[in-house]
């Protein structure tokens, strides 16, 4: 061990000995004597509580150093966007936890069957909200060098690595010109049938719905809105990663889009209201006027 090399990314140790300095102000994960450092300072800077950075962690305790060369989180929890609540200590966490896998050399689909296993496992145990996922998108080297011509490109570069090398200046940049229309307009369709045909199988049946899903349904019902910008700014040229920075960006320049033409001038302001229900879950109206706004538009 050299003393003096604690900021490196990797420490060899050797049987019987310890790690000095007595406090190492990192979360550790431990594979064939080598301890590899993750990268979960932006919880503290984002004031997430203790629990996420723990769930974090569990999430990443399975990532093996000699297989895998980078881990990215992407999405709302590395942007500050993350929608939980807290009660009795427990948080019940309504955004994802979402990641780009990154192989050090192929695939492996022992591997990735392992991690899919893994994630499974730990949903179950960090929320019962059906809402909630553990997602990943497992590449090799090669493919992350090729480049992503749809939206996530953009989410990818501006995430946080959080497991091994920071490989984001080899995601190449997404532009107008690179964007893959077809499939953009595809999720974007698809996304906006979601908006109409998502609310719980009660509503149907005239049956109360619990609170528990009636808050359920207003955190989809705004997230979905929030979705809107994601996919008719692209179209635009305009590439933010971000719901704050796309909110702002509309508020400040509604009268030079055409996407304005779809959508009147309380449109910014409803978004910020979804904004707040999806990252505080605090709601100013009903799961049913929420609905109708949102079909409005």
């Amino acid at each position: 061990r050299d003393p003096e090399a604690h900021d490196e990314r990797y420490y060899t140790l050797i049987p019987g000995s310890k790690l000095a300095p007595p406090v190492v102000k990192v979360m550790v994960v431990y594979y064939n004597r080598v301890i590899h450092m993750l990268n979960l300072s932006f919880c503290d800077e984002f004031s997430y509580p203790p629990q996420l950075k723990e769930q974090l962690a569990q999430i990443l305790s399975v990532m093996d150093a000699s297989k895998i060369r980078s881990v990215l989180l992407y999405g709302s929890t590395s942007t500050g966007e993350s929608g939980f609540q807290l009660s009795n200590g427990k948080i019940e966490l309504y955004s994802d936890y979402e990641f780009l896998v990154v192989a050090r050399k192929t695939v492996d689909k022992r591997y990735r069957k392992r991690l899919s296993e893994h994630f499974l496992t730990l949903e179950r145990e960090f929320s019962s909200n059906p809402l909630f996922k553990i997602d990943f998108t497992y590449v090799d080297a090669k493919t992350l060098h090729k480049g992503f011509k749809h939206m996530a490109a953009v989410n990818w570069r501006d995430a946080i690595p959080v497991f091994g090398e920071d490989v984001r200046p080899l995601i190449p940049e997404l532009n107008k010109e690179t964007l893959k229309r077809h499939f953009h307009n595809e999720m974007l369709i698809w996304g906006l049938w979601t908006n109409i045909v998502y609310f719980p199988i009660e509503v149907l049946i005239n049956k109360k719905v619990s609170e528990r899903k009636d808050s359920w349904w207003k955190y989809v019902l705004c997230k979905n809105c929030l979705t809107i910008p994601m996919w008719l700014l692209p179209l635009e040229g305009v590439f933010l990663p971000t719901y704050r920075e796309r909110i702002d960006y509309i508020s400040h320049s509604y009268h030079d889009l055409k996407a304005s033409l779809f959508f009147d001038e309380g449109f910014t302001g409803f978004l910020n209201e979804c904004y707040i229900g999806k990252t505080r879950i605090e709601f100013r109206r009903d799961a049913v006027g929420l609905f109708e706004r949102l079909t409005e538009y």
